[in-house]
C-alpha cells in the first residue's frame, strides 16, 4: 500500500503525506495538512482550553511533574524570557508592582488561582524590559502568543 485516501478532502495521496501513528504500526487517517488545519481550529476553541485545564486539575500529580520539567527545560532555553519573568514576579511579591484584578484587553476579571493569586498575567513585549507588561487573562495571553507564533512563521 503506496497511498491512501483522506478522511477529510478525499484525496489519494502516498504514505508520506500522511502523519505514522506512534502507538500503532499505521497511519492516521487525515493527510497532514487537513490533520494541522483540525488541531489548530481545535486549539483556537476556548473551550478545549477550558477542558485541558480542567483535566489538569483532576491530574494534579502527574501535571506537577510535567510541569517542573518543562519548566526547566523552558529555563535553559530561553533565559532572558525566564530572567524577565522571575525579576517581574518578585517585583510583584515586593509590592514594587501591583497586578491588576482585570485584563487589559478585554477587560474580564478572571477567578483567583488555587493559591489565591489573581489570574492575570503579565505579558512582556520586549524580555529585556521585564518591568514593561501588558496584563492579560489566560486566554488573552494564549492567544496573543499564538499570533505572534503565526507572524514569526509567515516572516520565516
Amino acid at each position: 500500500m503506496t497511498h491512501k485516501a483522506c478522511k477529510d478532502c478525499g484525496k489519494l495521496l502516498p504514505l508520506s503525506e500522511f502523519y505514522k501513528r506512534c502507538d500503532r504500526d499505521c497511519y492516521y487517517t487525515r493527510c497532514k495538512v487537513c490533520y494541522n488545519d483540525r488541531i489548530k481550529r481545535k486549539r483556537d476553541n476556548d473551550d478545549w482550553r477550558a477542558d485541558k485545564c480542567q483535566w489538569a486539575k483532576s491530574n494534579r500529580p502527574q501535571s506537577r511533574d510535567r510541569e517542573k520539567r518543562h519548566a526547566a527545560a523552558y529555563r535553559e532555553r530561553y533565559p532572558e524570557k525566564a530572567r524577565a519573568k522571575q525579576l517581574l514576579n518578585l517585583a510583584v511579591k515586593r509590592g514594587d508592582i501591583v497586578r491588576p484584578e482585570r485584563c487589559e484587553r478585554c477587560g474580564e476579571s478572571p477567578p483567583p488561582r488555587v493559591d489565591g493569586v489573581t489570574g492575570i498575567h503579565g505579558h512582556h513585549h520586549d524580555y529585556s524590559k521585564p518591568f514593561e507588561v501588558e496584563w492579560l487573562c489566560a486566554m488573552c495571553h494564549s492567544k496573543e502568543h499564538r499570533e505572534q507564533d503565526a507572524e514569526e512563521k509567515r516572516a520565516a
